[in-house]
């Protein structure tokens, strides 16, 4: 059985981190606009906490990309002050 490593990261925008890290080492940035959309269809979340990023409606204060060959830990990105 292989460990799950996540690698998390302050930062002022998740998004753009996420892009960054996510072409300068081959990752993909991971698309939540599917579970946004459920999410405020549910009002689980106010629009409030979303932004439009990426083409879509994502969560506003956090961002992530994975290696798309599974090898490499995830990289989460959250919004600090």
């Amino acid at each position: 059985m292989g460990t799950t490593l996540q690698v998390t990261f302050d930062c002022d925008d998740p998004h753009a981190m996420a892009r960054f890290w996510a072409s300068a080492i081959g990752y993909q940035k991971e698309d939540h606009t599917e579970l946004v959309a459920d999410l405020l269809g549910s009002a689980a979340i106010s629009a409030e906490a979303t932004v439009n990023a990426d083409g879509g409606r994502q969560f506003a204060e956090v961002s992530a990309c994975r290696d798309p060959e599974g090898n490499g830990p995830r990289l989460y990105f959250q919004k600090v002050p």
